[in-house]
This record gives structure tokens, sequence and C-alpha cells, in this order.
């Protein structure tokens, strides 16, 4: 959306103005989380879910990258962490 705005004269108001749409698009982006709809990742193959699952006897929710299938219950995924929240599924069932 951004890379249509055609901005002639950078005047303190303007500039103000689309700063505050900046910080309304990143808070929106980041209360839904939809700065996981990735297209690129899409086309990869990779599909995002919302998993609730347990660590360590607890319980947890976070996202779970993985390609190429889904996850099931009461089976063993090898996760990574790649940020708060967001993890890659890498290996189903591992052998410890």
């Amino acid at each position: 959306m951004v890379s249509f705005f055609l901005i002639e004269h950078w005047n303190e108001k303007t500039l103000a103005s689309f700063a505050f749409f900046m910080f309304i698009m990143f808070w929106l982006t980041l209360k839904t989380h939809t700065i996981f709809n990735n297209p690129i990742l899409a086309m990869m193959g990779y599909n995002i879910y919302d998993v609730l699952y347990e660590k360590n006897g607890r319980e947890h929710q976070d996202y779970f990258l993985i390609k190429c299938g889904r996850l099931h219950k009461n089976e063993t995924y090898r996760i990574v962490e790649i940020s708060e929240q967001l993890y890659l599924v890498t290996d189903k069932n591992p052998e410890v």
C-alpha cells in the first residue's frame, strides 16, 4: 500500500501523517499476527498453524511453520525457535 503514495512536498504535517499511518499499520500487524501471511513461504510449500502443545508438563500456545504436512495429536516433533512464538518443525517423531 505504501508504494502507491505520491508525496511531492514533504512538510511536517505530511510526515507526521505518514508516520502515524505507518505506526497504525505496524500496531495492527503486530496485534493480529498478519505478519505471518508471507506469500513467498506459501509458494515454497510452508504453512503456519496456531498450535496448543505440551512442553515439560506445561501447555503453551505458539505458531509453527510447517512444510509438507500437518501436525497430529500425540506425536513428537523436533522444533527450532525462529523468534518469540514462532517455531519451525524440522523432524517428525525424532529418535532422541
